[in-house]
């Protein structure tokens, strides 16, 4: 246990310093997990690859910030979509989603594993400066996946709320969520969140 002994002559001022220098202590001393760098790795390689895949088949890939590639919907100079787009890109995504398998770190589960990284991330953004509600336990965050619910996610309870506000802007820009992303990349399992799509590299 970390303990902190403070002279009585101590001054207010000085007391608030050692607590500044405590949380700073907090702060640093988070690690980052191991499977944060593979994951990274493992979302570039296969974004790329589905990218490849969706333009193979005629559909317009588009990044999304949480991480992801989907497929945009071919529009006319009206805004309009294009005739028959729905289908093209309804094929597009079938086909890469059945032959471009995800790895690993990116298959959905609702274990034990999963819920840790759960916590890791939102231990990434309180290292970071950002305030993250308290979790549900892991019975109640897998009983979550496991009845088709919308899981406890970090990047939604800090930045939304909840899921029923993600149709809302977050409380932070695009382009900082975009960036806090890359520090702190988010699992298959109730890290995702809505943000606009960005084209593909």
């Amino acid at each position: 246990m970390r303990r902190a002994y403070i002279a009585a002559a101590s001054a207010v001022f000085a007391l608030a310093a050692c607590s500044a220098q405590v949380s700073q202590r907090a702060a640093g001393a988070w690690e980052e997990p191991g499977w944060m760098a593979q994951i990274r790795q493992q979302r570039e390689e296969y974004d790329l690859v589905f990218a490849a895949c969706l333009r193979e088949n005629g559909a317009e890939p588009v990044v999304i910030i949480g991480g992801g590639v989907a497929a945009n919907v071919p529009t006319s100079s009206d805004g309009l979509p294009l005739p028959e787009a729905d289908n093209l890109v309804d094929a597009a995504m079938r086909i890469c989603d059945e032959s471009v398998p995800l790895p690993p770190l990116l298959t959905v589960t609702f274990d034990a594993t999963a819920y840790a990284q759960m916590l890791d991330v939102r231990d990434c953004l309180i290292a970071h400066g950002y305030d993250v509600p308290i979790p549900p336990s892991q019975e109640s965050w897998m009983e979550q996946g496991q009845n088709g619910e919308e899981q406890w996610s970090a990047y939604v309870a800090a930045f939304w709320g909840d899921w029923k506000n993600s149709h809302m802007a977050p409380t932070i820009s695009e382009s900082e969520l975009a960036e806090l992303n890359k520090k702190c990349p988010q699992t298959a399992e109730g890290g995702l969140f809505p943000v606009t799509a960005h084209p593909a590299p």
